[in-house]
């Protein structure tokens, strides 16, 4: 008895150091990338003002400066209404109305959406090639 008491109290204190292990954590994964790659599959790439913010509801009210790409029929000076979806994020605060940017927004059953992972750019900043290019396209089918 002395000898299998033994044998589990080595192999307990073998195997508690593995229990004390930490495990990494996993949060939302953002992949979004380059502005070029990110454009591909944004709803509308927009250069917005932020106008009203909703923290309760978790919505945001924009102002469309400048479209560079966009799936819906969206004009600019429109504004718009979009969701601020999270897993790990809360909207802008009400201080942040006024705030200009591009934004990447994605689309889901007719409602624009945005999340901690949406790729955004300063509007203050140089225009990557890739934006300019699309906003011509974007135009030129308004022709």
């Amino acid at each position: 008895m002395t000898l299998r008491w033994l044998l589990l109290a080595s192999l307990a204190l073998m195997l508690v150091p593995l229990l004390l292990v930490p495990v990494p954590a996993k949060a939302c994964t953002c992949t979004n990338g380059r502005p070029w790659e990110a454009l591909e599959a944004a709803a509308l790439v927009a250069e917005v003002t932020l106008v009203e913010v909703r923290e309760d509801e978790q919505q945001l009210r924009y102002r469309v400066e400048r479209v560079f790409s966009s799936r819906a029929p969206i004009r600019e000076g429109q504004e718009v209404w979009v969701r601020h979806q999270t897993c790990n994020s809360l909207p802008p605060s009400a201080d942040a109305v006024g705030a200009r940017l591009i934004v990447f927004f994605d689309g889901y059953l007719g409602q624009l959406m945005e999340d901690y992972c949406s790729l955004r750019l300063s509007a203050w900043s140089r225009i990557p090639g890739s934006l300019l290019a699309a906003r011509r396209r974007w135009l030129a089918e308004r022709r």
